[in-house]
């Protein structure tokens, strides 16, 4: 099987299961690759990362972004293959903010 999972949540943000967690059930269920895009966070990554170390499943870093546009109250981006940590501050929203833009966490 060739089956890949391109949005899973962890309990970094608002899933149910660990990084290793959902290594593990990736590994149960066959897939050949996972990508853990956690709401605003990239902070399960490096324990998803080592939870695959030795697996056949490949993990692909990403991110879901919550943000607002034009009325719209809120809309989810997802980001993948992430090369770089990314940490939202209050100081980066606001500046964002400045610039006509908005986020939310």
């Amino acid at each position: 099987m060739n089956a890949i999972d391109l949005h899973v949540h962890s309990t970094y943000s608002d899933g149910t299961f660990t990084p290793k967690m959902l290594i593990d059930e990736a590994v149960r269920k066959g897939l050949s690759a996972m990508a853990l895009t956690d709401h605003d966070t990239t902070d399960g990554i490096d324990d998803a990362r080592l939870a695959s170390a030795g697996t056949n499943v490949e993990l692909i870093p990403g991110i879901e972004l919550s943000c607002s546009y034009k009325g719209f109250k809120e809309i989810h981006i997802v980001g993948l293959l992430l090369m770089i940590k990314i940490k939202l501050s209050t100081r980066s929203l606001k500046s964002s903010a400045l610039q006509g833009m908005s986020a939310t966490t």
